[in-house]
């Protein structure tokens, strides 16, 4: 039976694993695979058990701040690396199976609750009409509904950045405003993220900022301040109002997708890229709009090339 595998000798194997990931795949997935067996590391004390492995992929399971689909990914990612293990004899294969039985609940991503009703528009392919639909929904909202819509609107932020703020991470001596993100996406990749808030969100931010308790929440939840409010908790209250007042449906995180393909659409990738918090280009790239001459131009030398 194989020795219990202490976090070095994981290390060195997760290592060899991406190596070998890297010469056998022609995209970059190895990158996927890295960020997910990451993941598993955290979760690592001392030894690679069956106890550490079934709470690592629990509490990966259970983060709804990552995309169910996503979740679903990191945790295949890290059953094939123990199939990996289990072929060089490192692991008992007692262990993958025993994994491969842990029963885990993918609660609802919380930035992402998509309401596929009539009425809605995706701001992706439609950021004008998006936009005007927003102004029209606007003036009925609560205040607090009205502000959150706004600022996510005006920074592109993911709902749970801007919700987890507090006073002091928002630095009021720059010129905008400035937020540095410690939790966010690609955090484990070494990525720097930022929010930036121009005048009219400074305005909004004013309203809701404790200068002389800088560790509060800037909006806290109801029954405790010491907790952020929910991402959750705003799109279901933000979703029976527009109902109420039979007002067309959106979800939170249609407002990063049209600030999105809104600073996309300037046609500076880079400072889009940098606006979003993107760790990739291409990441950027899936909102910029169908370049029609391009396309044109390609078609023609097309038919050029054929007798």
């Amino acid at each position: 039976m194989p020795k219990p595998m202490d976090r070095r000798r994981l290390a060195y194997f997760i290592a060899e694993y991406i190596d070998q990931a890297k010469r056998n795949f022609d995209s970059r997935d190895w990158m996927n695979i890295r960020s997910a067996l990451a993941k598993l590391v955290e979760g690592i004390d001392d030894e690679l058990t069956y106890a550490s492995l079934r709470d690592a992929a629990k509490k990966l399971a259970a983060d709804d701040t990552l995309s169910k689909s996503y979740r679903r990914a990191c945790i295949g990612k890290l059953s094939r690396f123990l199939a990996f293990l289990v072929e060089f004899e490192e692991v008992d294969a007692d262990l993958l199976h025993r994994f491969r039985c842990v029963r885990l609940r993918y609660p609802l991503n919380r930035e992402e609750s998509r309401i596929p009703e009539p009425g809605h528009l995706d701001p992706r392919k439609q950021p004008t009409e998006f936009a005007a639909q927003l102004i029209h929904a606007l003036p009925s909202m609560t205040r607090q509904q009205r502000d959150i819509c706004m600022l996510l609107a005006l920074t592109g932020a993911r709902p749970h950045e801007l919700l987890e703020l507090t006073t002091g991470a928002i630095d009021t001596n720059l010129t905008p405003w400035v937020a540095v993100i410690n939790r966010h996406k690609t955090e484990h990749q070494g990525k720097e993220r930022y929010l930036i808030f121009n005048d009219r969100a400074q305005v909004i931010l004013d309203r809701y900022r404790t200068p002389f308790t800088p560790a509060d929440f800037i909006f806290p939840a109801p029954k405790d301040n010491t907790r952020a409010i929910s991402p959750g908790l705003i799109q279901r209250r933000l979703r029976r109002h527009l109902k109420k007042h039979d007002l067309p449906a959106f979800a939170l995180y249609d407002l990063r997708r049209w600030a999105a393909t809104t600073a996309r659409r300037s046609g500076d990738l880079q400072s889009a890229q940098a606006l979003l918090g993107h760790s990739r280009a291409s990441t950027t790239e899936i909102y910029a709009p169908p370049d029609l001459e391009r396309a044109i131009d390609a078609a023609s030398k097309l038919g050029e090339s054929l007798p």
